[in-house]
């Protein structure tokens, strides 16, 4: 008997297989470091012929921007003409967001087959490895390794999922490791002063291997050189290379001069957030780096990669006609800092109408205290992640705010439409706290579909 079975039945059994394995990100209960075992990714890998080994990468790691600094180096090898697979995490609708080849997304039959070629390996790991069985992000951390060596790219450019000495990402010999802006987060695993977060992100600096860092607080900068130097591994400091100017802010770009020690790049950046200047420079080293290293990245490359960059989630404007509305993922206090000062900086409103829900896990009492200069009026809403805090636990965290318009919607649809018909074309709808809430948001306006998955 012949079965018919659509290849969107296949994908959707495929994706039902991986989101089924121990989800860290997804999880209620997060573990603490002994529930990471750089250990059983490495014997997975080695089952798989070790394909990380066998492209030149660039491994990324830091608490803000590694996302849009990953996503900046892989446009501007792309645009000097080299075959670029990115991975990175967490997406926003679909999990075939993570990795690309190309700036396209993997199709739903590469990752079908990659699924049926790696999971007995993953039994086979479970069965008689000696660190536990194969997590979500691990499985699909060693499909981007696969997929890349199949697709033969030319370059990795590989995000960190969570700090770096036990990620699953922290088994690739890189040609350059970068180390992007820390500040506290995720403190349950990764420790709550800046000095322990900063020794887990240099845990991916390698022996004879450059690093670039992004400016950091003197207390994780004295760690990072450390680790560096034990290392002996070349560290390029952007605040002593490399400075930039702003010259124009537009409604969904930016204008201006990066100088580094070798040369100056006048950018134009499709990213909003002044903090971008800042990846986009350790974007510009990082090409100059690989260009001491024998491989070839032209100052056009540079400039036209990061002009056409496309990061969504981000202080990512949604048009529409008569609404104005902001989303950025922002869901630390760091981040969320960085997102008041330039709403107060670079919008012109008359009221904010916040759309607001964050995950376990996170200190939304100081969070919200934050939001609160901003005046908002509140829309308080959970997203359907499953480690989302509902609309009563946030409400509990929400003390002495003086504006006693605060809304309670459950879902985040009601919640854009509450905002909505609240909202006079000269207000600002800002969605926020978590990228689950920006990704149904975007969701709701573009009539995007997203996955569905058993937990």
């Amino acid at each position: 008997m012949i079965f018919n079975i659509s290849q969107e039945n296949i994908y959707q059994k495929s994706l039902d297989l991986v989101m089924g394995l121990a989800d860290f990100e997804r999880d209620k209960t997060f573990p603490g470091h002994s529930g990471f075992h750089i250990e059983r990714m490495e014997l997975l890998l080695k089952k798989l012929d070790n394909p990380h080994l066998k492209i030149p990468t660039i491994h990324v790691a830091g608490t803000k921007g590694k996302g849009s600094t990953s996503a900046m180096i892989s446009q501007i090898l792309i645009s000097q003409g080299y075959k670029v697979g990115l991975y990175s995490s967490p997406h926003l609708h679909s999990v075939r967001e993570r990795i690309k080849v190309d700036s396209e997304l993997i199709s739903e039959k590469d990752f079908s087959d990659l699924v049926a070629e790696i999971y007995p390996y993953v039994d086979w790991v479970k069965d008689y490895g000696k660190f536990g069985a194969i997590t979500t992000f691990e499985i699909i951390t060693a499909m981007s390794f696969v997929h890349f060596y199949n697709k033969k790219v030319d370059f990795q450019v590989i995000e960190v999922g969570l700090g770096g000495r036990l990620d699953a990402t922290n088994v690739v010999s890189p040609e350059v490791s970068i180390i992007t802006s820390l500040s506290i987060d995720h403190e349950s695993v990764l420790g709550s002063n800046i000095q322990s977060i900063a020794k887990e992100k240099a845990g991916i600096i390698k022996k004879n291997i450059p690093v670039v860092v992004a400016p950091q607080k003197s207390e994780a900068k004295e760690i990072i050189i450390q680790t560096s130097s034990q290392n002996q591994a070349d560290i390029y400091l952007l605040d002593e290379i490399a400075s930039w100017s702003i010259f124009k802010i537009e409604n969904k770009a930016q204008h201006g001069v990066i100088f580094t020690s070798e040369n100056e790049y006048k950018i134009k950046i499709p990213l909003l957030g002044r903090y971008q200047f800042e990846n986009a420079a350790i974007a510009c080293v990082v090409s100059e780096v690989l260009n001491k290293k024998g491989f070839k990245i032209s100052k056009k490359s540079i400039v036209s990669g990061i002009s056409i960059v496309d990061w969504p989630g981000r202080m990512q404007i949604l048009s529409t006609t008569n609404y104005q509305i902001l989303v950025d993922g922002a869901h630390n206090l760091y981040s969320i800092e960085h997102l008041v000062k330039e709403v107060k900086e670079n919008f012109c409103y008359k009221r904010i109408v916040l759309i607001f829900g964050a995950l376990k896990g996170h200190n939304v009492s100081e969070i919200l205290k934050e939001l609160f200069k901003l005046d908002p009026i509140i829309i308080i809403s959970s997203s359907r992640h499953p480690r989302a805090l509902s609309t009563k636990e946030i409400l509990e965290q929400i003390n002495n705010y003086e504006n006693e318009l605060i809304f309670q919607e459950d879902l985040v649809d009601a919640a854009m439409n509450k905002a909505i018909e609240i909202s006079n074309k000269d207000d600002l709808i800002l969605g926020t706290g978590s990228l689950s809430i920006v990704a149904e948001i975007i969701e709701k306006l573009k009539g995007v579909s997203s996955e569905r998955y058993l937990i």
